[in-house]
């Protein structure tokens, strides 16, 4: 019991180590990201954290099977370094009993894999597409920073400004080029700011003080006028309906729904459970075959099968969106061959124990 305990507080820590490590990779990557599109003015700013926090909520479903795999192999291997394996064995710890000490744990990273597939990451993945939609749509020429090109008005009008004002209010010395034109449309003003529409929800940029150009120099349909405030609206598309995408349709709808996409999306929500359960062990009994010294080899072989699992769960998806095979018997057939791989090892392992007893 005490032996079991240790070989659980081992790989919990170990695996929590991972996970935090990861999310911290992870955050760091989102936020340079989104930060660097809300800079261009691409999305607004006070938007970016709900949308990093969300993005870093849908991948736990990722995270915590590859932390518990890797936290599985590190501690038989480093139990292995230190010849604490060959003491719990001679104290009566048997491959069945780490097999059932792994599982226990991989049992609860499996149960919350599918609490985020079927309940929480459809729901978080529908609020993603609203607040990009939103963050997209609030995003206003007040964003730009300063010596950047942007597009605006839906892609029709290009918008530059020199500097901006102190209290970040305002963008002075500012330029703007009609594309929508046959002919040279341009505008220049002293500063630029956004009026929000709070009925509408539209916007409008205000130009003050500055001179607009239209038509060819040198012809007489040449106008050049100068004006104290000039108004553009800012086209924006409204927000396509994703709500009947199999990936945000909740999974109680899924079941029973007809068409390949829905029955994918079903059955893929169901495999990542079973894969979060099954990797930790296959970590686990390849740890457990390789010799000591040799973990790199071990470590290779391990992450080999962990993609090659994951890939083929990924392929089977798309050949059932294509209609090539039935999804039950798509994933069916994935998680039936790496368990089969697991009950080799597992044998495999007994079979060199017993070979080693008889030699003694």
């Amino acid at each position: 019991m005490i032996l079991h305990k240790h070989v659980l507080t081992e790989i919990i820590k170990t695996s929590s180590a991972i996970l935090v490590g990861l999310l911290v990779i992870f955050l760091s990557m989102r936020l340079a990201t989104y930060f660097a599109d809300a800079a261009s003015g691409n999305l607004a700013s006070q938007y970016v954290l709900k949308i990093v926090a969300l993005k870093m909520l849908v991948s736990i479903q990722d995270l915590v099977p590859i932390s518990m795999f890797l936290g599985s192999y590190t501690v038989v291997t480093s139990l292995q370094k230190h010849s604490e394996l060959v003491s719990m064995k001679a104290n009566g710890m048997s491959h069945l009993n780490m097999l059932f000490a792994v599982a226990k744990l991989s049992g609860i990273a499996a149960l919350l894999v599918a609490v985020m597939t079927c309940i929480v990451n459809p729901m978080a993945e529908l609020k993603l597409v609203e607040l990009k939609y939103i963050g997209e749509r609030t995003a206003t020429i007040a964003n730009v920073a300063p010596g950047v090109f942007k597009k605006i008005s839906g892609g029709d009008k290009v918008f530059f400004a020199k500097s901006e004002a102190t209290d970040k209010t305002f963008l002075e010395h500012v330029f703007v080029h009609d594309d929508t034109q046959p002919f040279d449309a341009a505008m220049v003003a002293e500063r630029s700011f956004i009026l929000n529409n709070p009925d509408t929800g539209g916007k409008t940029a205000i130009f003050e003080k500055g001179t607009s150009y239209q038509g060819r120099p040198g012809t007489l349909g040449y106008v050049i006028t100068n004006f104290k405030r000039y108004s553009v609206k800012i086209k924006s598309s409204g927000m396509s309906d994703v709500s009947t995408y199999p990936t945000y349709v909740a999974t109680p709808e899924l079941i029973g729904s007809k068409g390949p996409y829905y029955a994918a999306e079903l059955q893929w929500r169901l495999a990542l459970p079973i894969f979060a359960f099954i990797a930790p062990l296959i970590a686990l009994l390849i740890a457990l075959k390789q010799k000591r010294g040799s973990w790199y080899l071990g470590f290779a072989t391990a992450l080999g099968v962990y993609f090659t699992y994951l890939n083929a769960l990924g392929i089977f998806k798309a050949m059932i969106k294509k209609q090539e095979i039935s999804a039950v018997l798509g994933f069916a057939s994935a998680h039936l061959l790496f368990g089969l791989l697991l009950l080799l090892l597992y044998l495999d392992l007994e079979n060199r124990l017993r070979f080693k007893k008889n030699i003694t």
